[in-house]
């Protein structure tokens, strides 16, 4: 069943949140979110969702980054971070042990390279906010 993924606010307008969207039989997009998640603790700003199909790991990837409050707060800190997210086998839970990494003030939008089994060649490319740092990291560990 196909879904769409989508970064946006919760009912208050202020926490980001992961939203999943279903199809009928016909293709037309469901009026309603089929499951959501938080994604910050606190007001924040969320990246463009980016997904990706690694065919080598037999993993689908969401990666998504917010600007503050990071729920991710084991490896991204409670500031900024960039998460990925299995969902291979659906919607994703976002807890303190999702797979983060710390980004002052949040992500631009998330570019993936490649597909393969050479040790870091299957990447995510973004610009941190704050400090305009440019970074790479792998897709499955974050590093």
């Amino acid at each position: 069943t196909p879904l769409m993924y989508v970064a946006g606010t919760d009912a208050t307008g202020l926490i980001p949140t992961l939203y999943s969207v279903g199809f009928n039989g016909s293709g037309v997009m469901n009026s309603s979110a089929t499951s959501s998640t938080a994604l910050a603790t606190g007001a924040a700003d969320s990246s463009p969702v980016t997904e990706f199909y690694n065919s080598v790991l037999n993993k689908d990837f969401l990666f998504v980054g917010v600007t503050n409050h990071c729920i991710a707060t084991v490896q991204g800190g409670t500031s900024g971070c960039v998460m990925s997210l299995d969902i291979t086998g659906g919607f994703p839970t976002v807890t303190t042990n999702t797979t983060s990494l710390a980004a002052t003030g949040g992500t631009s939008g998330i570019i993936v390279d490649n597909n393969s089994s050479v040790s870091q060649a299957s990447s995510i490319y973004y610009a941190t906010k704050t400090g305009s740092t440019l970074v790479k990291a792998t897709q499955s560990a974050l590093q």
